[in-house]
């Protein structure tokens, strides 16, 4: 225990990573992210790491992309919630071309606001300020 706060266990012992360069994609923080391997096929290996910009790059098996790189055509979800890639699947979305989502807009953002400053209302009578002033007097305060 550290300053009163327990750190969480990880669930598993082995966390995922993203291998494309500025992107945090990770497992042990994100549970919505799916990770997939590089394929197999020479011709789409090559495509991939050309599109990642990672040249001289060694692929290992445990080399995986997060989903993040990926519209949303390409990946497929089974019936038990697995999710996978299509066959010709490439990675097209990177920090680099802006990929991200938008963010949803702050409250202040999504109200429409006024363009310019409202208009002064006509002066008020005194009438009208008379009338603004409470009556004291309907009350009974000797009781």
């Amino acid at each position: 225990m550290r300053d009163g706060y327990k750190l969480q266990k990880v669930v598993g012992g082995s966390n995922e990573h993203c291998c494309v360069p500025l992107c945090t994609g990770s497992s042990r923080y994100n549970t919505e992210l799916s990770f997939h391997r590089f394929p197999k096929h020479t011709g789409h290996r090559t495509q991939w790491l050309h599109k990642i910009r990672r040249t001289g790059f060694t692929i290992t098996p445990h080399t995986k992309v997060c989903s993040r790189h990926f519209t949303k055509d390409q990946i497929r979800t089974t019936a038990k919630g697995r999710r996978f890639l299509t066959a010709n699947a490439i990675t097209t979305l990177f920090e680099w071309n802006a990929y991200s989502n938008k963010t949803r807009a702050a409250v202040w953002e999504r109200r429409t606001r006024p363009t310019s400053s409202p208009e002064p209302g006509p002066a008020e009578t005194e009438e009208e300020i008379v009338d603004m002033v409470p009556i004291l007097w309907i009350y009974d305060l000797y009781l």
